[in-house]
């Protein structure tokens, strides 16, 4: 499997590669042999080690990241069955061609909406000469024996970007509801007591990283008003970002003393997810956000932009609230709406837990890529 990075301490994860693992360890546990190819960040880590019985090797730095993953692909092409790209960078078009050149079948899940192949440090600097670069990567990454689109959105994309129309497999992310599950009120109580979290309080949480796609200004510009308009409601943050973000979110509980608590990156949400009132995601741009599907799973009511990928999860509005994208008032109106209707709010947590339990379950998704594995091995 080829990816942008996987668990690399200091490194932060993203949803995308939080997923590959989730998926890694339910692969494993159907038989499958999974080696990972993913780029390295930073000089700590190690180039290769096992991680729960999973072969990892990292590559670097930029300008020979594609060579090195060409170098592994080859010295181990008669090991590997199926090449596995789980998102869209060079690195993955590397792997796609040179699978091809081995006749090994080659996978390319789609985990970005809005644009097939993301934009590169180059475009900044060379904006016009690197569309060149990007049209050529679809090129070579439309070669791929099959695309996995993880929303509608994506699958209706890919056609129109070039991609063949036949290849294109609808396959959702997963979330282990195992861990990701609600709880009971008691268990909710004291998931609260041992988080250090107000037992009273609404808790909104707010749980990715601090950047401008996740919306995390959005949140910022509407908290004030959030609490003055329900005193009891207290927000947490969990996730890591630059300086700049932690320090704008300081400067907002000194604004609203005591009603902001910062968490910072952990490496399991679930029991803030399970002792929270209202899940708030206010992103710019997903896929099918991990992130809204495990609150979901987890019994939230949830808040979220009216994305594709976010109306696709929550089922049009019925499993939650969707608001204006990019719009901080939309944002305050909806998780208002929800702190003033707990009886409205706990119903449509309920609904999103059993829409996630029923249409989301990794055990379910993960044999159906199985399928397509073997699926791909026969042709």
């Amino acid at each position: 499997m080829i990816m942008s990075g996987y668990q690399e301490a200091g490194a932060t994860n993203t949803g995308a590669e939080l997923q590959a693992a989730t998926l890694i360890r339910h692969l494993r546990q159907n038989g499958c042999q999974v080696t990972v190819i993913a780029k390295k960040h930073t000089w700590r880590s190690p180039w290769q080690e096992m991680i729960d019985g999973v072969e990892v090797y990292r590559v670097g730095p930029p300008g020979l990241r594609r060579l090195m993953a060409a170098a592994i692909l080859w010295r181990q092409r008669r090991k590997f069955d199926i090449v596995h790209v789980h998102g869209q960078d060079g690195l993955g078009v590397a792997a796609i061609t040179l699978a091809q050149l081995l006749g090994l079948p080659s996978l390319l899940k789609v985990t970005m909406a809005g644009r097939v192949f993301v934009r590169t440090a180059w475009d900044k600097p060379f904006p016009r000469s690197w569309r060149i670069f990007r049209r050529l990567s679809n090129l070579l990454a439309r070669r791929a024996t099959a695309y996995i689109a993880i929303s509608q959105q994506i699958a209706e994309e890919l056609p129109r970007a070039g991609y063949h129309r036949e290849r294109i497999v609808r396959l959702p992310n997963g979330v282990d509801t195992n861990r990701f599950h609600p709880v009971t009120d008691e268990k909710r109580i004291r998931l609260r007591r041992d988080l250090g979290l107000p037992e009273k309080a609404k808790i909104v949480l707010f749980a990715s990283r601090l950047i401008p796609r996740k919306g995390f200004d959005l949140l910022l510009a509407a908290w004030p008003d959030i609490k003055s308009r329900h005193a009891n409601a207290h927000l947490v943050v969990v996730g890591g970002g630059p300086a700049a973000a932690v320090g704008a979110l300081q400067r907002l509980n000194e604004a609203t003393p005591g009603a902001v608590t910062y968490i910072g990156e952990v490496a399991d949400t679930a029991p803030y997810l399970q002792c929270a009132d209202v899940f708030v995601f206010p992103s710019r741009g997903e896929g099918l956000p991990n992130a809204l599907l495990e609150a979901m799973a987890c019994g939230c009511a949830c808040a979220a932009s009216d994305l594709e990928g976010c109306q696709e999860l929550l089922d049009s509005g019925r499993c939650g609230v969707l608001f204006t994208r990019n719009d901080a008032a939309a944002l305050t109106a909806a998780v208002c709406a929800l702190l003033a209707e707990p009886v409205r709010a706990q119903a449509l947590g309920q609904a999103a837990a059993q829409r996630a339990a029923s249409d989301f379950d990794i055990t379910v998704v993960a044999r159906r890529v199985m399928a397509l594995y073997e699926a791909l091995a026969r042709r």
